[in-house]
């Protein structure tokens, strides 16, 4: 993700959980992240808990930071 004056890798989750969730998304998209800044390595790395695309909104996570794809039938 390239913001105004920086670049980040940002951590979504599995190809999968997106794909079940019939979110694709393509380079050069915009997208609004919702998620926290972490320190991997020598880098700055943002785990997403939330992705919004256009009209589309994607939960990642729940606000304990409980992957959705991680929770049972029903949960997500």
């Amino acid at each position: 993700m390239k913001t105004s004056d920086q670049s980040y890798d940002v951590h979504l989750g599995p190809t999968s959980y997106l794909a079940d969730q019939k979110f694709a998304l393509a380079k050069n998209d915009e997208v609004e992240v919702v998620g926290s800044k972490i320190k991997q390595g020598d880098s700055e790395v943002v785990l997403a808990r939330e992705l919004k695309k256009g009209d589309k909104t994607l939960a990642l996570s729940d606000k304990q930071g409980i992957p959705r794809w991680s929770m049972g039938p029903g949960r997500r």
